[in-house]
């Protein structure tokens, strides 16, 4: 349910951009969550960077809920993994 929920979201955010999300569209969506590790505004660009895979300066939604999932808190290498 959860990540249905990120994917509505992520969907109209990136709704205006063929469905791929922009650096500050990933800068509001992340904004808006709660449970991320470290202080997020102060790493947006870096952390966009390392999630964009292909390096096109978009990202997928796949791409996105890796790096959603990496950054949650409170959520041990062997849950993530799964």
């Amino acid at each position: 349910a959860q990540i249905q929920q990120l994917q509505l979201t992520f969907n109209q955010q990136a709704a205006a951009t063929g469905g791929r999300m922009t650096l500050a569209q990933f800068k509001a969506l992340y904004a808006s969550q709660a449970g991320l590790s470290w202080n997020f505004d102060a790493n947006a660009e870096q952390l966009f960077a390392m999630f964009d895979r292909d390096g096109n300066g978009l990202l997928t939604f796949d791409e996105f809920l890796m790096g959603y999932l990496l950054l949650q808190r409170g959520v041990n290498p062997a849950q993530r993994w799964s």
